[in-house]
């Protein structure tokens, strides 16, 4: 799909000259910024809905802090 959108001259410049150190073409650049902002902001929209809804757990069903911090110390270990 086409499109017409205006952006400053500088971060167009700056673009330009990254397509090409990249060797792909302004619009593959384009496409790829705005898709990885798109998802960094849909994670985002995941974890603050999520946020939401812990919060509003009864606090005797949190985990304590000392039990957190063990658990994320133990994922250090972990092969993903």
């Amino acid at each position: 799909m086409k499109t017409v959108i205006s952006i400053p001259t500088t971060i167009f410049r700056a673009a330009d000259r990254l397509a090409k150190r990249m060797h792909v073409s302004r619009s593959r650049l384009y496409s790829s910024a705005v898709s990885r902002f798109v998802v960094e902001h849909e994670r985002k929209n995941i974890t603050e809905q999520l946020n939401k809804v812990y919060a509003d757990i009864e606090p005797e069903y949190h985990i304590p802090f000392d039990l957190q911090i063990m658990q994320s110390l133990s994922l250090d270990n972990e092969q993903w």
